[in-house]
């Protein structure tokens, strides 16, 4: 036999080979497709036969169904059975048991930490020698009946927070950002009733030195503040265009003069002086037109120079004596005083108000919160069809009881603050109120108790 025949013969032997793997291959395919045209007309089949199957309990898998409001009411069906255990388990999650540390497996367990799984339960004491080296961890504390979050520079030691030797005042201020102004609204308004009254002490020393430096009485100061009033108000209400540009004019002058002397006095930078010699020319450009126009209103004898009431001294009329030889300048000035003092006392009243509305309002949401743990105490909502479980019960306990004691240190938190800044007749409010060694008692909770 030659090598042509030989090689041809090989030839033929593979291409059977080839063609009967092919086969195989179309086989197996053929039989995937056969498969999965199975189970897709089974999963499309009837929708009666969907409805004819039991779907009472939750345990029973969803049924396919090419019908959009079927498959709708079949999600509503299983979101009304399975929302009670949702809602008791986010709630039983809350509740802190007793439980035994997992690290030295003799003592209670003070921390709960949900970095350090699978055992997330720690005593204090094992709780320092692991997170040492774990600063940033996730830790909250379950001394007080609830999990109290725990800073990077804080842990557990018989019941009690101390400082440990960690400090990280930017962690804590990040931790605390979302509720630092609420938190601290007693503070802020107590050092703003300290600046304000502060500087109505000033206002009123300008007052009597201004009563020594010109013998006036009382009465006096408030003649001149009428008159003001009264000057001011004759000014506003003139219907004469002429006295209204003058007023304009007055005002522009003003304007420009005082920025001027602002220039190189109050401004150190080249930005700062270009800001102000823009505005200068603005000015400027407007009272060079309001000249104008007043020119052509007024006899040749009452024009304005514009370079002459920029440069000399203008006899405007709060400069003008007045009928008691008291020029509407110094009556301006005692007025400015007066209204300052009338305003910063008002602003106490109304920082007074403010103090006692947040008083009122930690007050009633402590009753709140109070109302509502006896109520969830009492036996009554315990055998009551209100959709919780003993733990969830208990987890929901223990979320009223954290919500307390915050709002128990805030009220105590405003009431030290309140009373050190506020005195006599504006304090009796939070005289009258409990102190604080009676909040504990208000709230029927302790740390012993729990």
């Amino acid at each position: 036999m030659s090598d042509s025949e030989l090689q041809k013969q090989f030839m033929e032997l593979d291409n059977l080979v080839d063609h009967h793997e092919l086969s195989d291959e179309l086989q197996s395919l053929d039989d995937f497709l056969e498969c999965f045209l199975q189970d897709l007309q089974h999963s499309l089949s009837d929708t009666s036969d969907d409805e004819a199957s039991p779907r009472g309990t939750s345990k029973d898998p969803f049924l396919a169904s090419s019908n959009w409001s079927t498959r709708q009411s079949l999600f509503s069906e299983r979101w009304r059975a399975e929302r009670p255990r949702l809602v008791n388990t986010a709630a039983a999650q809350e509740n802190v048991a007793t439980r035994i540390c997992q690290q030295c497996g003799s003592n209670p367990a003070a921390v709960r930490c949900c970095d350090c799984r699978p055992r997330p339960f720690f005593c204090a004491e094992c709780d320092v020698s692991m997170h040492t080296r774990h600063v940033l961890h996730n830790r909250d504390a379950m001394t007080a009946g609830f999990y109290q979050p725990l800073p990077p520079t804080t842990f557990v030691v018989d019941k009690a927070l101390s400082h440990c030797g960690r400090t990280d005042m930017l962690t804590l201020m990040v931790m605390r950002w979302n509720q630092q102004k609420f938190n601290n609204l007693a503070t802020a308004l107590t050092r703003r009733y300290q600046k304000t009254t502060k500087a109505l002490q000033s206002q009123l020393q300008n007052l009597e030195s201004m009563k020594v430096e010109l013998a006036v009485t009382e009465s006096q100061l408030e003649d001149w503040v009428n008159d003001v009033k009264d000057w001011a108000d004759a000014i506003t209400t003139t219907t004469n265009d002429v006295d209204a540009l003058a007023n304009r004019i007055e005002v522009l002058v003003a304007s420009v003069k005082r920025r001027s002397q602002r220039l190189y006095k109050d401004t150190d930078g080249n930005k700062g002086r270009a800001r102000i010699r823009r505005k200068i020319r603005e000015e400027k450009g407007i009272l060079t037109s309001l000249v104008e126009t007043y020119n052509r209103m007024v006899p040749n004898t009452e024009t304005l120079c514009l370079e002459t009431i920029l440069s000399g001294e203008t006899a405007w009329p709060w400069q003008l004596p007045h009928s008691d030889s008291v020029d509407l300048r110094t009556k301006r000035k005692a007025f400015d005083i007066i209204m300052s003092v009338r305003r910063l006392q008002e602003e106490q009243k109304i920082l007074v108000a403010e103090m006692d509305h947040h008083w009122k309002y930690l007050s009633t949401r402590a009753e709140t919160l109070r109302e509502l743990s006896c109520l969830f105490a009492s036996e009554t909502l315990q055998s009551s069809l209100c959709g919780l479980s003993e733990e969830g019960l208990k987890g929901l306990q223990s979320i009223i009881h954290k919500k307390q004691r915050k709002i128990r240190d805030m009220r105590v938190q405003a009431r030290d603050c309140y009373l050190q800044v506020l005195s006599g007749a504006e304090n009796t409010n939070f005289l009258n109120k409990p102190s604080a060694d009676d909040y504990d008692s208000d709230f029927e909770i302790s740390d012993d108790e729990l």
